[in-house]
């Protein structure tokens, strides 16, 4: 792998860990509010959705995408003026990437919160049920439901998951912004993540050099970047792949500027 990679995946198991954090730490506000003297099996999912903030969750998602975000690529920034002593930043990257996620997340915010709260409330109603269907009292399975939701365990897996994919999203977009606005001419080099479970298609995709404004061919699918929302749940789900970008240069081996 290449130093971008290596910084690239060192830095996203820290980010993953603080984005789950963040959004297990919301859906608790979530669990500790669930009216149990009121529910039961045929109410469950509704009370528990009367307890969700949609505008608290979409303020965590902001958070942490801009926390991860503007320190990644200010670090993509200072890198290519470690590089090139001439190069100033245009300053212009912080307010363009914030524009993205808060576009993001005004136009696929509603859907991604939805997709987040379906899967919480689902494993809290799975555990009521299944303790009811093993023939438990309603007041013994709603003894374990609490015992459940209120375990560290309960959610991680889940909000890992979230996490790894968000993410993946917020690092690659970030990256692709800073170099963008750095105005070097550069090549986009996909990189594979080692994971043992990735895709076929982005292990496929190793190695694969295009120009700064084409797309990858994804499994049929064009995307910009790894983690691109243009791919889908199917692509963008548990990925952590990113791009390298290698810049040209001119004949004394100096970056060039458009």
């Amino acid at each position: 792998m290449s130093k971008q990679s290596d910084i690239f995946v060192k830095m996203h198991a820290s980010y993953e860990k603080k984005f789950a954090l963040s959004m297990l730490k919301e859906f608790r506000k979530v669990f500790r509010n669930i009216p149990f003297d009121e529910i039961n099996e045929s109410n469950a999912d509704v009370l528990i959705r009367s307890k969700l903030n949609p505008i608290s969750i979409e303020k965590a998602l902001e958070t942490s995408y801009l926390s991860i975000g503007l320190q990644y690529g200010r670090l993509v920034e200072n890198s290519i003026r470690n590089e090139e002593k001439a190069f100033k930043p245009k300053g212009l990257f912080s307010l363009k990437f914030r524009n993205l996620i808060l576009s993001y997340l005004t136009t696929q915010g509603g859907e991604l919160i939805s997709t987040l709260t379906d899967t919480m409330v689902t494993e809290v109603v799975k555990v009521l049920r299944e303790s009811v269907e093993s023939t438990d009292t309603l007041s013994q399975a709603i003894t374990k439901v609490k015992k459940a939701v209120n375990s560290p365990s309960f959610y991680r897996w889940q909000a890992m998951r979230i996490a790894r994919t968000e993410t993946t999203f917020a690092m690659n977009s970030a990256k692709l912004m800073a170099v963008s606005e750095s105005g070097v001419i550069y090549n986009k080099v996909w990189a594979h993540s080692r994971a043992k479970q990735e895709r076929p298609e982005h292990l496929a995709l190793n190695n694969t050099e295009v120009g700064e404004t084409e797309m990858f061919n994804v499994g049929g699918v064009a995307m910009e970047y790894p983690g691109d929302k243009r791919g889908g749940a199917k692509q963008c789900i548990n990925c952590r792949c990113t791009f390298t970008y290698r810049p040209k240069r001119d004949n004394n081996g100096r970056l060039m500027f458009k």
